[in-house]
């Protein structure tokens, strides 16, 4: 399904409205040893410098063929071999077992949900994602701050907060790794963990 408000605007414009760097850096891609999951990858913004910085597969996802087809020619242009492109609505039908099983096993390191979750369903597809994570991994969530204005995104009221993702996950068994991080001039950052890992 399409969450609320998910249209793209030109590419050059939208890479625009993100500190790209800042993003990856604060992902810190390189230090995650499994293989990693995005849903809505979009033009592969954050993919490509993401699947530059990491040893493993990237496993990218959106319900736009015409994303997808633009973000896998980006990546063969920059001569990229750890990523593949899936058309697949992850929200309606989940990951399948194109990425994050093998057999029963839970194995990816992060998966990526970037300005994807203003929608209701929201906790469904975060317990589907806490679904594929082996113990390790986390859930790197990137959104629109709510309390300015920002030149694109989601209305405002639609925009979760990093403190209602934390409250709402708590029934998912999932806590906040650090403290949330504001990133670039819209958004903030938070990653999510299994309560159990590490036990």
């Amino acid at each position: 399904m399409k969450v609320n408000d998910s249209g793209m605007p030109d590419e050059a414009y939208w890479e625009s409205l993100f500190d790209i760097e800042d993003f990856v850096g604060w992902l810190r891609p390189e230090k995650i040893p499994r293989d990693v999951a995005e849903v809505g990858c979009g033009y592969g913004t954050f993919s490509l410098p993401v699947a530059e910085r990491l040893a493993s597969t990237l496993h990218c996802y959106d319900i736009e063929p015409g994303m997808v087809d633009r973000a896998s020619v980006r990546a063969r242009e920059r001569n990229l071999r750890n990523i593949d492109f899936h058309v697949r609505d992850v929200v309606e039908n989940g990951f399948g077992e194109s990425a994050g099983s093998r057999g029963s096993a839970r194995y990816l390191g992060c998966v990526i949900l970037f300005n994807i979750l203003h929608f209701d369903g929201r906790l469904a597809l975060l317990r589907e994602t806490g679904r594929m994570l082996a113990d390790d991994g986390f859930i790197a969530i990137i959104h629109w701050q709510s309390d300015i204005e920002t030149p694109r995104g989601p209305a405002r009221e639609l925009r979760p907060t990093p403190d209602l993702i934390i409250e709402e996950t708590l029934v998912l068994d999932l806590e906040a790794v650090e403290p949330p991080v504001l990133l670039g001039p819209y958004h903030w950052g938070l990653k999510l963990r299994k309560t159990y890992a590490g036990s």
